[in-house]
C-alpha cells in the first residue's frame, strides 16, 4: 500500500500545535520524528509521500532526511510546500529536485493564498513543471477563511496553463468534491486524492458524491490517509468500508492503492 499524505508531527498536541510543528522541523526533529512514527507506519505501509512544510529546510537537509527514509521505504516520494514570496524560490526549487523532492505542494488556507497571489503560484506551478515535478494542492473546505483563500478556484487557474504535470487536490476537494471531480473529468492529469474527507464525510451525502466521482474516473483517485491528524488504522477502515459500500473492483482498489500514485510520480 502506498500512502500519499503522510505527515510527520510529533509530540504536540491539537491541530494548530502540530501544525506549527510541522512549518519549522529542522533535520534533528525530521529524523526524530520518523523514528517516532517508524514502528507504525512500517506496521501499516510499504511506501508512502512524505510532506515537509519546513519553508526554511536547507537543501542539505532535505537531501539528507530523503536518504534516510529511503533506506527503509526505497520507494518513498517527498513533496516540499513552497514559500511564494520567496523570490529566490525558483532556484531553491531546482536544488530540491537534485536533492531529492518529487513534487511540490501548495495549501491555500496555512499560506493564506488568495486570488492576488495567484499568479505568483502559478509561476512557480511552471518551474514544477519544467522539470518535470507533480503539484499537490490541498483542497479541503472549511473553517472561517474558506472563500476567501479558494483552492479549487486556485485550481482552475492553474489547469488553464499547468497540463503536462500530474496536479493532485489532496482531499478532493472536501464538501466540493463534485467540483474538484468536474475539473478532473475536464483535465485529465488531475488526480483526486481520498486523505482526510473519506473518514471524515463517510455516512453524509458527501459519500455518495465521492462515489460517483470515483467512479467516473477510478484511474485518477489515490488512497492517502492525512497521517497523523486521522489515524492511519481509521482511514484505511474507513476506506474498506467505502470500497465495501459501493462495490468497487478490485482492480480499482488495487488502483487507488497503489498503482495510481505511481502514475503520479512517473513510475
Amino acid at each position: 500500500m502506498f500512502d500519499c499524505n503522510i505527515h510527520l508531527p510529533c509530540g504536540a498536541n491539537g491541530l494548530e500545535e502540530r501544525l506549527c510543528d510541522e512549518d519549522c522541523m529542522g533535520i534533528e526533529k525530521l529524523l526524530f520524528c520518523f523514528e517516532q512514527h517508524l514502528p507504525f507506519l512500517q506496521d501499516n505501509i510499504n511506501a508512502g509521500n512524505f510532506m515537509l512544510f519546513n519553508t526554511s529546510l536547507s537543501i542539505n537537509e532535505a537531501n539528507t532526511f530523503c536518504l534516510a527514509v529511503r533506506k527503509i521505504f526505497s520507494n518513498a516520494r517527498f513533496t516540499i510546500l513552497l514559500d511564494i514570496h520567496n523570490p529566490r524560490e525558483a532556484e531553491r526549487l531546482r536544488l530540491m529536485k537534485e536533492a531529492g523532492i518529487d513534487a511540490v505542494k501548495f495549501h491555500c488556507y496555512i499560506q493564506k493564498i488568495g486570488e492576488p497571489d495567484f499568479q505568483r503560484v502559478l509561476e512557480l506551478a511552471k518551474v514544477a513543471a519544467d522539470i518535470n515535478l507533480p503539484i499537490f494542492l490541498d483542497t479541503s473546505f472549511g473553517t472561517s477563511g474558506m472563500y476567501r483563500y479558494d483552492n479549487l478556484k486556485l485550481a482552475a487557474f492553474l489547469l488553464e496553463e499547468i497540463t503536462s504535470v500530474p496536479l493532485v487536490l489532496l482531499h478532493s476537494g472536501g464538501a466540493r468534491i463534485l467540483e474538484a471531480f468536474l475539473l478532473a473529468e475536464a483535465c485529465s492529469n488531475v488526480f483526486l486524492d481520498t486523505s482526510f474527507s473519506l473518514p471524515y464525510y463517510l455516512g453524509s451525502s458527501v459519500e455518495r458524491d465521492m462515489a460517483f466521482s470515483y467512479k467516473k474516473i477510478p484511474e485518477r483517485v489515490i488512497y492517502g490517509s492525512d497521517y497523523p491528524y486521522v489515524d492511519m488504522n481509521t482511514s484505511f477502515g474507513a476506506f474498506t468500508k467505502f470500497s465495501e459500500n459501493w462495490n468497487f473492483s478490485d482492480a480499482a482498489i488495487q488502483g487507488f492503492l497503489s498503482a495510481n500514485a505511481r502514475k503520479v510520480f512517473g513510475d
